[in-house]
């Protein structure tokens, strides 16, 4: 399967694998679902355009700011996917919905049979990138020069992060040492950097989720978009280990899934501060955060104001001892 072939694929056979819930056709003949992203939602805010075999989420927070799309950008935004680096991936587990019944005629148990082949098909295609070892201390002379530039000292980089050495599946003569930081379910968000350019390549092994790290007081809660904030935020208050329970995103995707977890706590979290990147999905993440703590009065501090000026706090941190 090629890309022209993928995208030709009924969109909402997609939506519906995924969890998305029929509710309505609108007055231009789309189809409105309760949204896969948010299973709990009341009203429905996800829509396909049939013509076009196209989707828009109007309540879901993308990191490229841009919540709608193809076939392959469901997909990918779904799982947690890069449209670019994981697409052998993403063909391979979409051609499973080739020719096949629409989900909503289906018989229960064919659908759950359809279901799993799509999950064994995803679990069998080889992801682009393979660790190779991790290292429990970070020594390679590039990772320490990028700890330098970004401002964060070994000693707190090495409570947090794991030096890892990958292998390019379609390259294999390339390898690669970079950071990996461990999800709360035991995949790692990896950050390679070229220090030519002061940029890093990001990458990610399954399974893919959020980050949480317990803190003294349980009854509050701070939010980062990703780890290099989170360090800073240490590095700042000179700190090792957050005052606080302290959940780290590693994608804005996963909004939902933290908020859930905060509000469902045996024991009452009464405020979070929000650490979201001064752009577009840091705007829509911190209003989906601030929504929905107010339905269980918890109260919300926006620190973004602190490092207004700057794309997120270790750009700050950068600048401000430079």
């Amino acid at each position: 399967m090629n890309i022209e072939q993928a995208n030709q694929i009924p969109i909402h056979r997609i939506v519906e694998y995924i969890g998305g819930t029929y509710s309505r056709k609108g007055r231009n003949g789309e189809l409105w679902y309760f949204s896969p992203f948010r299973p709990e939602e009341r009203t429905a805010s996800f829509k396909v355009d049939e013509r076009k075999n196209r989707w828009h989420d109007f309540g879901h927070v993308s990191a490229s700011g841009v919540s709608g799309g193809d076939v392959i950008a469901l997909w990918c935004e779904y799982y947690n996917l890069n449209r670019k680096v994981d697409a052998k991936e993403v063909l391979q587990a979409l051609k499973g919905f080739s020719n096949v019944p629409d989900l909503p005629a289906m018989r229960k148990e064919k659908k759950q049979q359809f279901r799993q082949q799509v999950d064994d098909a995803t679990q069998i295609e080889e992801p682009r990138f393979k660790i190779i070892k991790l290292h429990q201390k970070i020594f390679f002379p590039a990772l320490l020069e990028e700890l330098s530039r970004r401002h964060i000292t070994p000693a707190i980089a090495n409570l947090y992060l794991k030096q890892v050495f990958l292998s390019d599946v379609e390259n294999p003569d390339r390898k690669l040492n970079g950071f990996a930081f461990a999800n709360y379910k035991g995949g790692y968000e990896i950050s390679i950097p070229n220090l030519s350019t002061g940029k890093s390549f990001k990458t990610s092994t399954r399974p893919k989720t959020y980050t949480l790290i317990e803190g003294q007081d349980n009854g509050r809660a701070a939010i980062f978009e990703g780890f290099w904030d989170f360090l800073s935020d240490l590095e700042m208050q000179k700190i090792t280990v957050p005052k606080c329970d302290t959940y780290i995103l590693n994608s804005v995707s996963f909004w939902h899934e933290v908020a859930e977890e905060i509000t469902k706590k045996e024991s009452a979290v009464s405020s979070v501060l929000l650490y979201m990147d001064n752009d577009k999905a840091g705007d829509m993440a911190t209003n989906n955060f601030a929504f929905e703590f107010a339905k269980h009065d918890i109260l919300v501090g926006c620190k973004r104001h602190s490092y207004s000026g700057f794309k997120d706090l270790n750009e700050k941190l950068i600048n401000k001892r430079t």
